[in-house]
């Protein structure tokens, strides 16, 4: 089953939007006195249900201050799942988790609560609490997007010359492979200069020889 970790705590949600906070009943994040909330839609209501495990397919709500006990508790259960986790600067860390990734298929993202899609949180939370549904498969795909996707949607969005790359999926999910990240900055630099393709053609093609061969 496909399943997204979210972690955060009640400070970081004070920090999104208050737009997309007044959409849900919750606009005062819960208490850590719980610390796994699975996300419930209910007559068009966004809820969140405590739970002490991830035994249903959806989107989940982590404390990020639980303990590395409390983790493998949690991550243990479900070898055979596909965890899609999002995490920040306070709290669990990426190393944290580096270990499950022997065990079951994991997707690890890093971003900030802030309003940027760049960093992650934003655009997470607000497919999480608008109006439309497939909320999970939207998320993955706006937020953890497979790398060979990630590259071959880029390079046809390239095609059109001014778009906003930092506005892209499939940019921002590159850019968070460090190997990568100096050649697409330096890819972007050309691009947000350049007036017409053929200003960048080569350096596209030259993006797209490092990004699939």
């Amino acid at each position: 089953m496909d399943k997204v970790l979210v972690f955060t705590n009640k400070d970081s949600w004070g920090c999104i939007s208050r737009g997309i906070r007044n959409r849900v009943k919750w606009a005062s994040f819960p208490d850590v006195s719980n610390l796994v909330w699975y996300v419930d839609y209910q007559n068009g209501e966004v809820l969140l249900k405590e739970v002490t495990d991830l035994s249903e397919e959806g989107v989940y709500l982590v404390y990020d201050t639980i303990d590395l006990q409390q983790l493998k508790q949690l991550f243990d259960k479900y070898p055979q799942d596909h965890l899609y986790v999002l995490i920040h600067s306070k709290g669990r860390k990426k190393a944290d988790l580096e270990p499950w990734k022997e065990t079951c298929c994991l997707e690890i993202r890093e971003g900030l609560h802030v309003f940027s899609s760049a960093k992650f949180y934003t655009p997470l939370f607000d497919i999480v609490t608008d109006a439309d549904g497939n909320k999970l498969e939207r998320i993955i795909k706006r937020i953890f997007m497979p790398i060979k996707e990630a590259a071959l949607e880029l390079l046809s969005e390239c095609l059109e010359p001014k778009i906003n790359l930092e506005e892209s999926n499939a940019y921002l999910t590159l850019c968070q492979k460090e190997e990568l990240k100096p050649e697409l900055e330096a890819f972007k630099k050309k691009y947000d200069a350049s007036e017409n393709y053929s200003d960048y053609k080569e350096d596209l093609d030259r993006l797209g020889n490092i990004l699939i061969g």
